[in-house]
């Protein structure tokens, strides 16, 4: 298995430990910070003495000798740290020739009942299997020893290409343009520091300051370990990209802001922080864009109440760099004054009128306000989006197209309208790749200027009135 992270042991004082630990992997994403990672990392340093595997080479370094390690392990270590060493990696037996072969014809892969993942032979002569590791037993013993885990910073967290400005410039969760990682070669590895307290301060005697090695750990709660629910709750104090503007507010204003909000605004801004703590953009937006949004909180929050919000969680959402928000029966927009910092929000299918709030948000990139059949004054709300690169929208009048031909960072635009549209004002759209919508009609002066865009290279898909019939260029 390939190293995903460097672990760097800072500081070992009384019952705890400060790691560094550095993601070398572009497939190792989040911050792990659960009881079954802070052990391994326990374990993996037992295990690397035990093994006699203390030595400094590129995958890792040590500040004393295999033989001055060795001092640190007592019986009393092993007895305790071994059964939990085979909770973690599974147990080796060793085995006869005729039970190993026993095992290859029938092909079940299990021994005396017990499932195996792995088998081998050594030295033509050893043979030997490998149960398959028991990690809900794991997550479960390991509670005795671990009192918590506590994340206390991040650096270049997370990576390029798990950030939003990287879905905003190519619209992908992966399979970015080989330009986009030659870009970014350069970039340092994101890391975070974790401290980890044990109840018992022996069960850390072995681990060794100053030491640094890499590991293919991951976080067994959750993702094998089904039936194991983990007792504590993770509750990370910062977001894990950095605020797009300083929104530094008094404690009065965030408390009056968030006393006059409707209880459908207070639901939505408590599930837009919890996901932007603890889930990376890519993952999020995947499942969040589109009318999707009050399905994914229904499933995933049916019955979640959070607790009071503290003026740090207030001050947070107010730094918020996305919105998702569609299909919530929304009947304001005044709230959003307040997350000047937005680069993307997803509206689509509420029931507002006024959307002038959103024009102060100049840091905007992506707007949905697809559906929104009662809204008003779109084409005010749209001329100080000038960062604006995707929208999807039904224009009221002309004077909305107009507003967008006005959007000269514009990439994508996606629009309904049901009146015939004058087209010829998106001739200056310079950054524009494609249009995607459907108009009663386009006016005659309107066609020079579409077919000059197509001809371009512009992808064009127009519907035009009930009958589905498509823009042509011919």
């Amino acid at each position: 298995m390939s190293s995903l992270v460097r672990i760097h042991i800072l500081s070992k004082e009384e019952n705890t430990l400060e790691v560094e630990v550095e993601i070398i992997h572009p497939d190792e994403h989040p911050i792990r910070d659960d009881f079954s990672y802070a052990f391994q990392i326990i374990l993996e340093q037992f295990n690397s003495i035990e093994n006699e595997y203390i030595y400094n080479a590129g995958w890792q370094q040590y500040p004393i000798t295999q033989e001055e390690a060795n001092k640190l392990i007592t019986e009393e270590l092993r007895a305790e740290l071994n059964p939990l060493k085979e909770f973690c990696y599974g147990k080796s037996i060793d085995i006869t020739e005729e039970e190993y072969k026993n095992i290859e014809n029938q092909g079940d892969w299990s021994y005396n009942g017990k499932e195996i993942s792995a088998m081998g032979i050594e030295e033509e002569t050893r043979h030997h299997i490998t149960l398959k590791p028991e990690y809900s037993k794991f997550c479960e013993e390991i509670e005795k020893y671990i009192e918590s885990v506590e994340v206390l910073d991040h650096k270049n967290y997370p990576h390029w290409f798990d950030r939003l400005d990287a879905w905003l410039t190519y619209k992908e969760t992966w399979d970015f343009p080989e330009e986009a990682y030659e870009a970014h070669q350069e970039d340092p590895n994101p890391s975070y520091t974790l401290k980890i307290t044990v109840k018992q301060r022996h069960i850390i005697s072995h681990v060794i300051e100053g030491s640094e090695w890499e590991s293919a750990a991951f976080s067994f709660e959750g993702y094998y370990a089904k039936d194991y629910v983990p007792k504590y709750i993770k509750n990370r104090k910062f977001l894990l990209e950095p605020a797009a503007v300083n929104t530094e507010y008094s404690e009065k204003e965030l408390t009056d802001w968030w006393k006059a909000l409707s209880d459908t605004w207070k639901h939505i801004l408590q599930i837009n922080l919890h996901i932007q703590r603890h889930e990376l953009f890519n993952s999020v937006v995947t499942r969040c864009l589109g009318m999707v949004t009050s399905a994914y909180f229904k499933n995933n929050y049916p019955n979640v109440v959070f607790d009071p919000p503290t003026r740090h969680d207030l001050q947070e959402m107010t730094q918020l760099k996305a919105l998702f928000a569609s299909s919530m029966g929304l009947k304001t927009l005044e709230p959003i004054k307040m997350l000047r910092g937005l680069y993307l929000v997803e509206l689509e299918s509420n029931d507002f009128e006024d959307v002038t709030p959103l024009s102060g948000l100049k840091n905007l990139q992506y707007l949905n306000l697809y559906s929104c059949y009662t809204m008003s004054k779109v084409n005010i709300a749209l001329s100080n989006l000038k960062e604006l690169k995707y929208l999807y929208v039904d224009p009221k009048k002309q004077e909305d197209i107009d507003a967008i031909a006005d959007l000269l960072k514009l990439k994508e635009l996606h629009f309904f309208a049901e009146f015939e549209v004058n087209a010829k004002v998106f001739i200056n759209l310079k950054n524009l790749k494609k249009i995607s919508g459907y108009s009663e009609g386009v006016t005659k002066e309107s066609m020079p200027a579409l077919k000059e865009m197509f001809q371009s290279g512009i992808d064009i898909k127009w519907e035009l009135g009930e009958t589905g019939e498509m823009v042509a260029f011919d």
